[in-house]
């Protein structure tokens, strides 16, 4: 056997391979734990970095605490659209 006919042999086979591999179009199911652990991160992280920007503009401009009261009410109004958007989305795909 040469070696293109070898080389010939294993493509066919890999193409083979390949065939049976390729996925359905079926997106894998989140658990209902994952999808809240989700949420209530997109929520305290709005808060946090909303706390931390306004820690250090605070700091910069000597005006503690109220841009840090300001940018956490912000970042919690985020977190909140942020879960709401999520919620939304995850409603349409159960659906």
């Amino acid at each position: 056997m040469s070696d293109e006919q070898k080389i010939k042999s294993l493509e066919d086979r890999l193409k083979k391979a390949r065939a049976g591999m390729e996925p359905d179009d079926v997106e894998p199911k989140s658990s209902a734990m994952g999808l809240a652990m989700k949420l209530g991160v997109e929520l305290v992280v709005g808060v946090v970095v909303g706390a931390f920007i306004g820690y250090h503009i605070d700091g910069a401009l000597d005006t503690k605490p109220f841009a840090m009261i300001i940018l956490s009410v912000l970042g919690f109004g985020s977190g909140i659209r942020n879960v709401i958007k999520t919620a939304t989305e995850m409603n349409k795909d159960a659906e």
